[in-house]
């Protein structure tokens, strides 16, 4: 068998990636299968952890595809990786996706010329970010409501003076004063214009924190990408209304990798 024709058994491994003093846990789904597997990295968003994407990482572990899942430092409110929210920036959120993505790709069951990122809202702006510092590592990128809102976000205040110390942000995580500072310097549309695989994005509608307008505007700018909106639905991945057909879309867009 081979990835993406059949259901397939797999085994779910937890373990801790150690860079740069920091732990990251890591979760690999991995299908039992022969030979080289495409590896499929999910990413989470704001204050979630690596559970947010089990369902999508089950659905593509039984077509056979090794997936992992992992906490970000200081990404959320159930992560068991270090550091605070106070702590975590995009930039090192990127790090941290570097760091798994290094040791993911080392596997000898891993093909590496296969490897897809998965990234929903935060998780997708910094999945676009890391496709473009390693376009030859990244074969293709999946986003879900991607956040490409966040200088629009930091730029708010009305300069990086005015930033505080800490940020409610919005009114449900408290985030550190370089968060914003990182945000406010990042060039999304230089990310974008780097990256010319496969890209495909999906956006609810109805979402309130990062309008769907910013995925249009995205889709337009990449060389090669397609954009799903999804009627009826906000932030939320795991609505069915979106978590069916973006699984589905995932499942399609794997096969062109």
């Amino acid at each position: 068998m081979t990835p993406g024709d059949a259901i397939m058994k797999y085994t779910v491994n937890e373990f801790y990636i150690e860079a740069d003093g920091k732990r990251i846990l890591t979760k690999l789904y991995r299908p039992d299968a022969k030979g080289r597997l495409p590896l499929v990295v999910f990413v989470h968003g704001l204050g979630a952890d690596n559970m947010n994407f089990a369902r999508y990482a089950t659905a593509l572990a039984k077509l056979g595809y090794a997936c992992v899942c992992f906490d970000f430092c200081g990404g959320g409110f159930g992560s068991r990786s270090t550091g605070k929210t106070t702590e975590m920036t995009p930039l090192t959120e990127v790090a941290d996706l570097e760091a798994v993505l290094r040791e993911a790709r080392s596997w000898d069951f891993i093909d590496t010329g296969k490897t897809v990122l998965v990234g929903e809202s935060l998780g997708g702006m910094v999945s676009a970010m890391t496709a473009a510092k390693h376009q030859d590592a990244i074969a293709g990128l999946f986003l879900i409501f991607p956040a490409f809102v966040i200088g629009d976000n930091a730029r708010r205040f009305k300069t990086k003076d005015a930033i505080p110390e800490t940020v409610d942000y919005p009114n449900w995580i408290t985030l550190g004063r370089q968060y914003y500072i990182d945000s406010w310097d990042i060039d999304v549309d230089g990310i974008i214009e780097k990256y010319d695989k496969p890209v495909c994005i999906i956006h609810g509608k109805e979402d309130n924190l990062v309008p769907y307008a910013y995925s249009v505007k995205a889709n337009e700018a990449y060389a090669d990408s397609t954009l799903y909106l999804i009627d009826g639905v906000g932030h939320e991945l795991n609505n069915p209304i979106l978590s069916e057909p973006a699984t589905q879309q995932l499942k399609e867009f794997m096969t062109k990798i």
